[in-house]
């Protein structure tokens, strides 16, 4: 009796669809890859800030005067030399009493890094202040780490103030008190004679 012997089984071979299929799978990883590496970075904005930091109970405030461009540099800013302490009135507005718009531009190498987000690149959206009367007239920073922060207007050279953060007394407290409740009535006045203002948040 003659036995059979099984047929060669045929070979399987990948039809049209298969290498299509993995050349479309190449072309869409080359694509998320580019938008991930290459154009999401570029069309998302980021920051350096890591966290959202509190106005502290009392803020420093520093005027910049009609004029301020032609005025010395030490009368550009009032008060062009400010000392704060960290955690009682370590917040400092800058409000713009001019026409033209200036800058709060770091001098670089701040001791806290956020402050150096406000330059030295000249000028950021973020650093600039509006004319008088304008929205975005007034900016604000809270200092958090104590030392010397030196800063300057990107449109005039002339420009330069300087801000000394220094720890807090262990006595000083956060908590408003009659003098802090009065200094806003003498606000105009104070500031006509360039003096450090302290006011309350609360």
């Amino acid at each position: 009796m003659a036995t059979q012997t099984p047929a060669p089984a045929k070979s399987k071979t990948l039809s049209g669809t298969g290498p299509a299929l993995i050349v479309i799978l190449v072309i869409a990883a080359a694509i998320l890859g580019y938008y991930q590496i290459v154009y999401y970075p570029s069309a998302v904005p980021t920051s350096t800030t890591q966290a959202i930091v509190p106005p502290t109970p009392h803020n420093s405030t520093v005027y910049i005067p009609e004029g301020a461009a032609s005025k010395p540099t030490s009368q550009s800013f009032f008060p062009d030399t400010i000392v704060v302490y960290v955690g009682y009135n370590s917040t400092v507005i800058w409000v713009n009493n001019d026409t033209v718009q200036h800058t709060i531009t770091s001098s670089g190498n701040a001791p806290d890094p956020r402050f150096d987000d406000f330059g030295p690149q000249n000028p950021q959206n973020w650093n600039v202040i509006q004319g008088k009367g304008a929205p975005g007239s007034i900016l604000n920073f809270t200092f958090t780490t104590p030392g010397n922060y030196s800063y300057y207007c990107s449109y005039h050279a002339n420009m330069k103030g300087n801000v000394i953060v220094k720890a807090a007394p262990s006595g000083l407290a956060a908590t408003s008190s009659t003098s802090q409740a009065i200094l806003p009535r003498l606000g105009s006045a104070l500031e006509n004679w360039g003096l450090f203002i302290v006011r309350d948040l609360s």
